[in-house]
């Protein structure tokens, strides 16, 4: 079994995420920039750049950054804005946004208080000064598993979490074309 992950799966994010309530997200998203006047949108763990695409379609000049080369190569099909290959805590770009998004569970990926710390500082340095950060947090709370198959593609996840911790281990193992590759993911 290799570890991949999304690196080398990049082109499967879509099937696997294709139930997940985009739309709903987006306007949600849009309703909280409507009442705070943001005209442009920093997305910090764009991924496929699904969120993007549906608030460009909504009037905003959106930016993206994303560490996953793979990631940024699929949004580059869907988004009109700027896409950039980068850490979220080490991020620096020459401009500020009316707000700063960071969807399905980005911040929780972040291992240590150190690096959270110096994200929400490089993040509160790119807000403009009535700025709003907008923060997608998963909450975990229990232990499960689900399997999903798309054909030949099949997807099997097992989290566990440690409630002494607070921290989510979630093992996946992707079966793609009678190919067996395995992911970790770790969430706090």
């Amino acid at each position: 079994m290799q570890e991949h992950g999304y690196k080398d799966l990049a082109y499967l994010y879509d099937l696997f995420y294709q139930k997940k309530e985009y739309l709903k997200e987006a306007s949600f998203i849009k309703e909280i920039c409507a009442e705070h006047h943001v005209k442009t949108i920093l997305d910090i763990g764009c991924g496929t750049g699904k969120h993007m695409h549906l608030l460009e379609k909504e009037g905003f000049a959106c930016t993206g950054i994303d560490i996953n080369e793979e990631m940024l190569k699929i949004a580059k099909t869907r988004v009109k804005g700027e896409l950039v290959h980068a850490d979220m805590s080490t991020f620096a770009l020459d401009k500020k946004f009316d707000a700063i998004m960071l969807m399905f569970a980005v911040f929780n990926y972040i291992s240590d208080e150190k690096q959270a710390k110096q994200m929400l500082t490089n993040a509160k340095h790119h807000l403009k000064s009535n700025g709003i950060l907008i923060l997608d947090l998963h909450n975990s709370s229990k232990s499960g598993s689900k399997r999903e198959q798309y054909g030949e593609r099949e997807r099997i996840m097992e989290w566990n979490y440690d409630p002494n911790t607070r921290i989510e281990e979630t093992k996946i193992i992707f079966n793609i074309n009678n190919e067996r590759i395995q992911d970790k993911h770790l969430l706090k």
